[in-house]
């Protein structure tokens, strides 16, 4: 497990699968920066732990009718 993809981008997400290796991302709501990460994800069944009111104390989105949850959801992410 790895905290990726929250205040930090897309990549990093991808750094924590290939680099530590890790079978889950807790957070990871940036990977939607990156069409074939989020594909990757749902494919290898990874799961993200989401924490929507982190993202906005964070800012990572000015409102949570702007989160990405459900977007990711539909696309397969666990």
């Amino acid at each position: 497990m790895a905290h990726a993809g929250e205040e930090g981008p897309a990549a990093y997400v991808t750094e924590a699968l290939d680099v530590l290796r890790v079978e889950r991302v807790d957070h990871g709501v940036r990977c939607d920066e990156d069409p074939a990460l989020v594909e990757r994800l749902a494919r290898e069944r990874v799961p993200l732990t989401v924490c929507p009111l982190s993202n906005l104390k964070l800012r990572v989105v000015k409102d949570l009718s702007e989160h990405n949850l459900g977007r990711l959801l539909h696309q397969g992410c666990t």
